[in-house]
């Protein structure tokens, strides 16, 4: 048998195809800006609403490899906050975030808020973020098919061609 199920040999992508991507990403570019310029804004309005439902919570440390709300991962200020949400995300780990948060360990001066509050966060964040990176990814292969229909195969330059002499036999151009 044959060790290598793969029937291509050669591992190294079709040059043209590598071409289509590239056209993809630059002709795609402006679209691509702008949607990441609504993510940023996003981030920003869920780390102020963070920075509202979460700041003050105590850090309590963890035991080596955990991870959740600590001095690293908080709403304690802005660059912190921003930091905290593209670490949610990315979806690293924010599960061990959300238990914590959910625990809300404020000092008892401060008010308490609700568990209820800490999912409905985190269930209106995760949404909004997979309907951006759904758009995200609807954009780029939106471009890619604009730039597969815009692309000519060698059998069409032969069929033109051949059409082409039918009308030009002298080739007068």
């Amino acid at each position: 048998p044959n060790p290598n199920p793969n029937p291509n040999p050669n591992p190294n992508p079709n040059p043209e195809q590598v071409r289509q991507l590239l056209l993809t990403l630059l002709f795609g570019m402006p679209d691509l800006i702008n949607i990441l310029g609504v993510v940023y804004v996003m981030l920003y309005v869920f780390s102020i609403a963070g920075m509202t439902l979460f700041s003050g919570m105590e850090h309590l440390p963890f035991p080596q490899g955990e991870t959740g709300y600590d001095h690293h991962s908080n709403f304690d200020n802005i660059y912190r906050s921003m930091q905290t949400v593209f670490q949610l995300l990315t979806g690293d780990a924010w599960a061990g975030f959300y238990l914590d948060a959910r625990e809300v360990r404020f000092p008892a001066d401060k008010y308490q808020l609700s568990p209820a509050w800490v999912t409905l966060y985190f269930v209106f964040f995760l949404c909004t973020m997979l309907m951006l990176t759904s758009v995200f990814v609807a954009i780029i292969v939106k471009n890619y098919s604009i730039q597969r229909s815009l692309s000519i195969d060698q059998e069409t330059v032969a069929n033109f061609s051949d059409v082409w002499l039918r009308y030009d036999a002298k080739v007068t151009g």
